[in-house]
């Protein structure tokens, strides 16, 4: 299973060709998705057997730490291409083209960033619901990245204007995680 994980993440990174690329109906996603149900079968496996061998539970979140990263994969992977297939077929000859291709490269790196953020809130969900503290873990690791991402490389394109309207909302999602955070604590580390 990891071999193949890491195959099929690292060599599924780009889609080619970009003209035949189809959001979610590729065989990239498919062989994703179905790497994705062969880690949650065996998570279920091993936690059906957990009292066969104490070591079950170590590569249990091993396992749902590379589905999270599998998962990261696919959603990156699926919202890169579909922007870079919008860019290839961009018509170069127009005249607003530069535009274009900016709001296109803006919109793809806010998407990314939102994705990963409502990624690691569900996971903070399912973490608490489950009690799944790596899963909790996880979701705060790749919160924390989604913020540092928006902040230091989202933010660096916007106007003014949207800019401190992109602060205003940044620091509304902070105050709220410090909320939940300090609210939830001890459910997080418990």
């Amino acid at each position: 299973v990891g071999i193949g994980t890491l195959m099929a993440v690292l060599a599924g990174i780009t889609y080619y060709p970009l003209n035949e690329f189809v959001l979610v109906f590729n065989y990239r996603a498919l062989i994703l998705i179905l790497i994705l149900l062969s880690i949650f079968t065996h998570i279920f496996l091993l936690v059906s057997n957990r009292a066969l061998n104490k070591w079950f539970d170590n590569y249990v979140k091993v396992l749902q730490v590379i589905s999270v990263v599998v998962l990261l994969a696919l959603i990156t992977s699926e919202i890169k291409d579909f922007y870079n297939r919008e860019i290839f077929l961009l018509n170069i000859n127009s005249s607003n083209y530069t535009e274009a291709l900016a709001k296109l490269e803006n919109m793809q790196q806010m998407l990314l960033s939102t994705s990963w953020l409502v990624v690691s809130s569900v996971l903070i969900i399912i973490g608490i619901w489950r009690k799944i503290w790596i899963m909790r873990i996880t979701a705060i690791v790749l919160f924390g990245i989604a913020i540092l991402k928006m902040f230091l490389y989202d933010l660096s394109f916007l106007d003014t204007v949207y800019r401190i309207i992109s602060f205003i909302g940044l620091g509304l999602i902070l105050l709220a995680a410090s909320f939940a955070y300090q609210k939830y604590k001890k459910f997080i580390f418990n």
